[in-house]
């Protein structure tokens, strides 16, 4: 979820993630075979065979490209308690009460 607050970088989320989707399901096709037969055929410890394509990973020096958004959101014990009251309420008007204001 990105936040919209700083709509003139929504095209650079955009492309960034969708460049990230194509090389992480680029990759998940090249290994889906080798972590399926490792795990379930050859009874191979899910954390042995994440820990050996990682190696192989990056001996290869294959790259993810990954977006880093920047936190537009301030993090306080009133902003904590907002989001406390929105997500333990059962509606939104259950929760209104209960939020405090935040000055930025």
């Amino acid at each position: 979820m990105f936040p919209l607050l700083m709509a003139d970088k929504l095209g650079d989320y955009i492309v960034g993630t969708a460049i990230e989707t194509i090389e992480t399901e680029r990759l998940v096709s090249e290994f889906e075979k080798v972590v399926v037969d490792e795990v379930y055929n050859n009874d191979q410890p899910v954390e042995s065979v994440i820990k050996n394509l990682q190696d192989y990973i990056k001996l290869k020096g294959i790259q993810v490209n990954t977006v880093v958004v920047e936190d537009a959101y301030i993090s306080s014990d009133r902003t904590r308690g907002n989001v406390h009251a929105y997500t333990s309420s059962v509606s939104v008007a259950g929760a209104r009460p209960l939020l405090k204001e935040v000055r930025m």
